[in-house]
């Protein structure tokens, strides 16, 4: 979901009005089950994902769908902990996007975390402790076919928007600017946690409101739903034959 809220989550009625306004913008129709979407995007040796294997939009996506492929490939806008970009793909309610690295790259397993998930994270009044969130599961794959989802955890006794509250998911870390996958901040996952050498493709799906987040706060009617993609980048990228 693009709109973000005010300190505490409490959603003054100027809210509808940037969410209207939001909607009206936001180029493109709702698509669903979208394949082998190919791209003009970056080569395989910048780091971030190259194409779009496919897309299932979740309820109530719009946002971005206009500007793909190219809008989730290459390296993010992101503004930092203050503002989040606008650069983005809303996937809607449980909807889901795999990403690919081409048939000459790949992410590698190597020490610390390996790949980098980025959405339009923000803290609420400069508060780190309080940020905009909206949660998506990471899975990773070697062939496309088979997928390996990374672990997640929810501390339902922390409040919705404290980062310690979700382990494991994309959408909590806010994104810097910045041109290389290794300094851009997000989500960053080891591959090591799902016993992967490398992989190929990344997957990124919508939890739909379990667990139910800052964003899910806002509900639904506004084209906004969602995980918002940024881009996906291999913080240790592999080449040809590194990918076997």
């Amino acid at each position: 979901m693009i709109a973000k809220p005010v300190k505490g989550y409490g959603f003054a009625i100027s809210l509808v009005g940037v969410l209207f306004f939001l909607f009206s913008s936001a180029c493109g129709l709702l698509e669903e089950d979208v394949d082998s979407v190919e791209s003009n995007g970056p080569a395989e040796s910048t780091g971030w994902a190259t194409s779009v294997v496919e897309v299932v939009y979740g309820e109530d996506a719009s946002f971005g769908q206009g500007l793909m492929p190219d809008v989730v490939l290459g390296p993010p806008s992101g503004a930092g902990t203050m503002s989040g970009s606008l650069d983005v793909l809303t996937l809607g309610l449980g909807g889901s996007i795999t990403l690919g690295f081409g048939q000459n790259a790949c992410i590698l397993d190597q020490e610390g975390d390996d790949l980098t998930v980025l959405e339009n994270v923000f803290f609420v009044a400069g508060d780190g402790s309080d940020r905009f969130i909206e949660t998506a599961r990471v899975a990773v794959s070697q062939d496309g076919e088979d997928f390996y989802t990374f672990p997640t955890s929810v501390d339902d006794e922390l409040p919705l928007g404290d980062p310690d509250r979700y382990q494991g998911f994309a959408g909590v870390e806010a994104v810097m600017p910045g041109d290389q996958p290794d300094e851009v901040g997000g989500d960053r996952f080891d591959l090591a946690d799902v016993d992967l050498e490398w992989v190929r493709y990344v997957r990124v799906t919508d939890t739909n409101q379990d667990p139910w987040d800052p964003g899910d706060e806002f509900g639904i009617g506004f084209g906004k739903a969602g995980f918002d993609l940024e881009a996906i980048g291999a913080i240790h990228l592999g080449r040809a034959g590194d990918c076997q």
